[in-house]
């Protein structure tokens, strides 16, 4: 996983829910680490991996 793999992923989560960067990455962000602040998301993503990523969204993404 890096941050070529990541940037589609994220973009269409930004074409869907007709938002920006920060309207997709904030919440995330505060799903997966608790906080606002802190590195940037695909920095997170990739230290915590896919399978952490998994556990710690959980069921607090609807599909």
């Amino acid at each position: 996983m890096n941050k070529e793999s990541l940037e589609p992923i994220v973009n269409e989560l930004i074409k869907k829910y007709e938002t920006n960067f920060k309207g997709v990455g904030q919440p995330l962000r505060v799903a997966l680490t608790g906080s606002k602040f802190g590195p940037g998301l695909y920095d997170i993503i990739i230290s915590l991996g896919k399978e952490e990523v998994k556990k710690r969204l959980g069921s607090k993404i609807l599909v």
